[in-house]
């Protein structure tokens, strides 16, 4: 398969994931378009959103597995995307750490609370990173990126049990 084949077969894959997912979220409408969805527009759009995002994201998996795959043998590839993932796991801590201080010390409106926001957003996809990252480490083929990968998904486990671990404790579970 060429280049330019491949290429197209993971856009397409991808292609085929967005109509999948287009698709289930447009059945779901017909099925709830009644009077109690005009009630709750807002919970009903926030579930059309959670379909279209989930069903995106499992479609997607065979396109990007497969993508992957193509790239094993262009070790260059391999060394950028282990550094982008190590520039991503940076960010994790500083996210877990900025959340965690605006939730001790909370200061009403300026930029504290806005980066307090934006840490907590950071710190909840870090399970998902941490999670990406091992995929990648489990498929690189070279020791040098794949270790970079394990130290990236190690950093987005710490992040993660930074910001969730505190949250489960303060539960009582």
């Amino acid at each position: 398969m060429t280049k330019l084949g491949k290429v197209g077969t993971v856009l397409g894959g991808y292609a085929v994931a967005l109509i999948v997912a287009c698709v289930l979220v447009y059945i779901r409408q017909l099925q709830t378009s009644g009077p109690d969805a005009q009630a709750s527009a807002g919970m009903y759009a926030w579930g059309d959103f959670m379909l279209f995002v989930e069903s995106f994201s499992v479609m997607a998996l065979v396109p990007t597995a497969l993508g992957l795959y193509f790239l094993r043998s262009y070790q260059k590839a391999w060394t950028a995307l282990s550094i982008l993932a190590l520039a991503i796991a940076i960010t994790g801590p500083i996210g877990a750490c900025l959340s965690a201080l605006v939730i001790n010390q909370p200061q009403p409106g300026g930029p504290w609370e806005l980066a307090g926001g934006l840490g907590f957003l950071r710190a909840m996809g870090a399970p998902l990173l941490a999670f990406e990252f091992f995929t990648c480490a489990a498929v690189v083929p070279a020791r040098r990126p794949r270790l970079a990968m394990l130290a990236a998904a190690g950093r987005e486990c710490a992040a993660g049990a930074y910001f969730f671990v505190p949250m489960w404790l303060a539960r009582g579970y």
